[in-house]
């Protein structure tokens, strides 16, 4: 399949920041944005956004939504092998996302501790995972979401709450919620421009990844790149502020 084909078939063009500023002002007139655990009966959409790879991408996009009145939930991976909360820069992003009005929640990965865990070992680690995660942003964690869940992991894990915490994979809210994901970078199921119609669809959940929705158009392996690039470039422009702070050469510069 030529490149072309490859852009039109996963279409390239729906995941830049302008076409996610063109989702939210359309899903605008007839939907509430509504946070996890709303009561509300009206027409609405929950939107999540799971950071597997970049903040950065994140706060960009937490930004676009502010500027349009809307307001979303960030899960946060604290084993993501694209960023670390406890860098300071990553902390000062993840609270300036919920200094924008948005919900942080926890993305958790029970593959790392071991998937095949009882649950109560899984939520106890869990409970840690959202204290720390608490303590980096500032505010409450009060909503999780699974990393990458197997099916048999959703099977055990279905109830509303983990870990004390409102489980966004809960068989109810499941059940309740026309549901579209980008994952991987294309639409793995509906495109969620197609379902942004109240009468059909009056409650959405729709999942993004902030790191596929870039400035210019590009190949879902190119927004990857992207994120690598980009993190590999902070870390040798840190690496070289300090030591010109501390009066060092850059040996090899």
């Amino acid at each position: 399949m030529s490149v072309r084909q490859d852009a039109s078939r996963y279409r390239y063009d729906d995941f830049t920041e302008r076409s996610y500023a063109r989702l939210l002002r359309v899903a605008r007139v007839g939907y509430l944005f509504e946070r996890f655990g709303t009561r509300t009966a009206a027409p609405h959409i929950l939107l999540r956004h799971d950071v597997d790879m970049s903040v950065h991408r994140a706060l960009r996009i937490a930004s676009i939504e502010a500027g349009l009145g809307a307001q979303s939930t960030y899960f946060f991976l604290l084993h993501s092998e694209f960023y670390n909360l406890l860098e300071p820069r990553i902390a000062i992003m993840v609270r300036r996302i919920a200094a924008l009005g948005h919900a942080i929640g926890l993305h958790f990965a029970p593959g790392f501790h071991g998937a095949t865990r009882g649950a109560k070992e899984l939520a106890r680690k869990a409970r840690l995972e959202r204290t720390l995660l608490a303590d980096v942003a500032g505010v409450a964690v009060q909503v999780v979401s699974f990393h990458d869940p197997k099916p048999c992991l959703l099977a055990r894990l279905n109830s509303a709450r983990f870990a004390g915490m409102m489980n966004v994979y809960g068989a109810k809210l499941r059940s309740r919620y026309k549901y579209c994901s980008d994952s991987n970078g294309y639409w793995r199921f509906d495109r969620l421009e197609d379902l942004l119609d109240p009468r059909l669809h009056p409650r959405l959940h729709a999942l993004t990844h902030p790191e596929w929705w870039v400035p210019t158009a590009q190949s879902p392996l190119a927004r990857v790149r992207r994120c690598v690039d980009g993190r590999r470039d902070a870390t040798l422009a840190n690496y070289a502020a300090e030591l010109r702070r501390d009066g060092r050469k850059n040996v090899g510069a």
